[in-house]
């Protein structure tokens, strides 16, 4: 008694700088399931920054851990004060008015949780349980470190003027297409996540192929297929940011993953603020591209920089992103022969993102979104039957999209039209329409 009275007095004379200090034992604490005194440690740190979101949120698990449900309640509740997007805070908070007897409470709570995240898992069993009349499921550790399951599937199919073209790399995948055709795209993705606060690791394999039910010989060797894997590490810093460490690999194929192209390792870091409205994000990273196959072009290494701007009114989604890429030679293949143009080599490129989102009604979100790529290339294969190498001029792409999605549990029904076009050379312009449907089904 005496220990927690002298601890309370010190947090009592601390900055909120020092809340963090007085947390540093909690984690060893609950390992060594001293749960009274770690307890004690989160409150103190409260009283040296009340704001301070770790404490909170180790506060407000251990609270329910120990018996104290009015305690932990108050406390979910100003974390959800504290951050809208507190999701975690929202599920406790539901799971706790449950147990006092609130269902209306309780269901009100858990469906605001549903609609921001209609497959949640945790949401899904607790609404059962409020329907059904039975006891709320029992919260994870307070150090939950559990490794779960992440499964997303997406199959797209429709209409495409120019599929020979992939949009979402870097750089164009074969010539403009001479003719339409209807495609089928398989997007999936599986992997794990460690559960915990802000998923602290994630891993992630990846395999998209697009096909075409009708396209010549020709268009349906070029389309593109990408296999990748990507690693996703996260920290908090401090109460309103995130330090993300995000390492990639993919490779990039035609013909049915028949040929490679090429494959690249891109390692990057991003600092995420939260500042009201706002969720500010820096990110800094490289790209290591490596050419395959008989293609008359330089790897490279390309540094890149983005800042976005991501905020949130209400059902309104709204996203700002400005970027900067300089790709820089590193080896000279000169190998003669030559099927695809790849991505610039020794250019640069500028890029802006306006992205909006609203939820029309329950389950049933809008879209648009406009991309706009400025590119100063380098040395560039124009000659799609050729070996001679280029310099080709600046060009700008512009991409826009716009699209319905309806959320049903772990399925999402989902139509766009998307227009996308080169303002360059006469080899590089293109118009492209593609007009898509598709489900994604996804679990964790």
């Amino acid at each position: 008694m005496l220990g927690t009275t002298a601890l309370l007095i010190t947090a009592l004379l601390a900055t909120p700088e020092e809340a963090y200090a007085i947390l540093e034992d909690v984690p060893s604490l609950i390992k060594a399931e001293e749960l009274d005194e770690a307890y004690a440690k989160s409150l103190a740190a409260l009283e040296a920054d009340a704001e301070n979101f770790e404490a909170l949120s180790l506060a407000a698990a251990l609270a329910e851990k120990i018996g104290k449900p009015e305690k932990a309640l108050e406390l979910q509740r100003s974390i959800l004060a504290l951050d809208a997007n507190a999701d975690e805070a929202r599920l406790a908070i539901a799971r706790l008015e449950l147990a006092r007897g609130n269902r209306d409470a309780a269901l009100q709570m858990n469906e605001s949780l549903l609609e921001r995240h209609p497959q949640s898992e945790d949401g899904l069993k607790l609404r059962r349980a409020i329907r059904i009349g039975t006891t709320a499921p029992e919260p994870d550790a307070v150090d939950s470190s559990a490794v779960k399951p992440l499964v997303r599937l997406d199959m797209v199919t429709g209409y495409d003027s120019n599929p020979t073209l992939l949009n979402d790399t870097d750089g164009a995948v074969g010539s403009a297409s001479v003719e339409d055709a209807a495609i089928l795209t398989m997007d999936g993705s599986v992997g794990f996540f460690v559960d915990g606060k802000d998923r602290p690791f994630t891993l992630l394999a990846r395999v998209r192929n697009t096909s075409t039910f009708d396209g010549s010989d020709a268009v349906t060797s070029s389309l593109p297929s990408t296999v990748g894997l990507s690693a996703i590490a996260r920290r908090r810093v401090g109460e309103k940011s995130l330090l993300i460490g995000d390492l990639r690999y993919q490779s990039l194929f035609v013909d049915n993953f028949n040929d490679r192209i090429q494959h690249f390792v891109a390692p990057s870091g991003l600092l995420t603020y939260e500042l009201g409205i706002h969720q500010l994000r820096a990110l800094a990273g490289l790209e290591l591209r490596f050419l395959d196959g008989d293609l008359n072009v330089s790897d490279s290494v390309t540094p890149r920089l983005a800042v976005r701007d991501t905020i949130r009114l209400g059902k309104a989604l709204f996203i700002a992103d400005v970027g900067a890429r300089l790709a820089l030679d590193i080896t000279d293949n000169n190998v003669d022969g030559l099927d695809f143009d790849t991505d610039f080599v020794g250019g640069q490129e500028l890029s802006t993102l306006l992205f909006g989102q609203y939820e029309i009604a329950k389950r049933f979100t809008g879209f648009l979104a406009t991309d706009f790529r400025w590119r100063a290339l380098g040395t560039r294969i124009n000659d799609p039957q050729g070996s001679a190498a280029e310099v080709s001029p600046a060009e700008t792409v512009i991409q826009v999209r716009a699209g319905l999605r309806y959320r049903l549990d772990i399925f999402e029904l989902h139509v766009e039209y998307a227009y996308s076009t080169a303002l360059a050379s006469e080899q590089r312009s293109y118009p492209r329409n593609q007009i898509t449907g598709g489900v994604r089904v996804w679990y964790y």
